[in-house]
């Protein structure tokens, strides 16, 4: 006795019909109002589509069942510059500022290169930590109410080195140890110097007075 045959239905497909419109409005969140002709319908724009539609732009339109959807922009004539508002909070925009707004960003390349005329960096607090640091200033200005350096070893090679303190200037070391190839010169309104156990000074002239 042979099987009855059984006919599979075929799966169901979207017919897309691919047409060109231009934006006339927007009316809301990725959703904007096109005209055909005559015709005006409103077309949503679809996710794979970055950039977002303006007032006057010439789009690709595709028809899914009961939704028209804008695939690509396909022509600007106007000078508005391309913006890039993409769902879940994304929001690139290039027009005289790039902003990128969130909870927290987290960049993590291989190498991460920053090329600027002008660099700005405000922040409440600033953390940074690194293996080693290489760096080369022209002028470089440190302003600051209270500025805090602590480290095991602190090597500074300058041609020339101004310190102005306007009150006071303390040191405390285990060891201080100041050489001058020239001249060595400790000027002050009083000066003095003491030791608890050895005072010494040594030349080959001294002169006191």
């Amino acid at each position: 006795m042979n099987a009855p045959l059984v006919r599979l239905k075929p799966p169901s497909t979207l017919e897309h019909h691919h047409t060109i419109g231009e934006i006339v409005a927007t009316l809301g969140e990725r959703r904007f109002l096109v005209t055909q002709g005559s015709r005006r319908q409103p077309c949503t724009q679809a996710f794979s589509c970055l950039i977002t539609p303006v007032a006057g732009d010439r789009v690709l339109l595709a028809q899914a069942q009961d939704t028209t959807f804008i695939l690509a922009i396909l022509e600007r004539t106007g000078d508005q510059r391309p913006a890039c508002h993409l769902p879940k909070g994304l929001e690139i925009d290039s027009d005289a500022e790039v902003r990128i707004a969130g909870a927290a960003l987290e960049l993590a390349p291989q190498a991460l290169r920053l090329r600027a005329t002008e660099l700005d960096c405000q922040a409440a607090t600033l953390n940074y930590s690194c293996g080693e640091v290489r760096g080369f200033v022209g002028i470089g200005r440190l302003v600051g109410r209270v500025v805090e350096l602590l480290t095991d070893k602190w090597v500074q090679v300058s041609k020339q080195s101004y310190r102005i303190s306007e009150e006071l200037d303390c040191v405390r070391t285990a060891e201080f140890d100041c050489e001058a190839t020239q001249t060595l010169r400790l000027h002050g309104k009083n000066a003095l110097v003491s030791a608890d156990q050895l005072s010494k000074l040594d030349a080959r002239q001294i002169h006191i007075g």
